[in-house]
């Protein structure tokens, strides 16, 4: 929960309950809006139907109760399964001889070993350290994940977003 603001877990000790809020009611409107016609460096050019994706998600929580301490109750094995998810592989030339992504060929570095060096060398490291190469280059904030879309933010001179974090 801790990866998408504002998320809360509460505890009500006097009544014994917990409380799991993805989005606390205590929490101002997330707004989109903006406040003066004059377009400002960093804020959406509109708002409509597009202007917030990425925020609506879906979440998962894992709440797992048990007895004795962690050690004894595996924690630490249940929440990195929990963290990582399912992944299910097939061999490469399956997704050739189907078509499920398009026409592509399978590796082959003997017929095509600079093509493959240079797209081995785009995807390893994977993209993390492609989005922070970006973002030294760019000066801007790389790649977006989750959903997240820059389509329509103004992009200053500089090449960088405004309030970045």
């Amino acid at each position: 929960m801790w990866q998408l603001y504002p998320k809360e877990i509460f505890v009500d000790v006097e009544e014994g309950r917990l409380f799991a809020y993805l989005y606390p009611p205590h929490t101002l409107p997330l707004d989109l809006r903006r406040y003066s016609n004059i377009f400002g460096t960093g804020e959406f050019d509109r708002v409509g139907p597009a202007s917030a994706t990425g925020v609506s998600k879906t979440h998962e929580v894992l709440f797992y109760f048990h007895s004795g301490g962690y050690r004894e109750a595996n924690s630490q094995e249940i929440n990195r399964n929990f963290q990582e998810g399912g992944l299910f592989l097939v061999e490469p030339d399956w997704y050739v001889k189907s078509g499920a992504i398009g026409k592509i060929h399978i590796y082959d570095p003997e017929n095509f070993p600079e093509t493959e060096r240079l797209l081995m060398k785009g995807s390893s490291p994977t993209p993390p350290t492609l989005c922070w190469k970006t973002r030294r280059h760019s000066g801007g904030m790389g790649c977006w994940i989750m959903g997240i879309s820059s389509r329509s933010i103004n992009i200053p001179a500089a090449g960088a977003y405004a309030r970045e974090a």
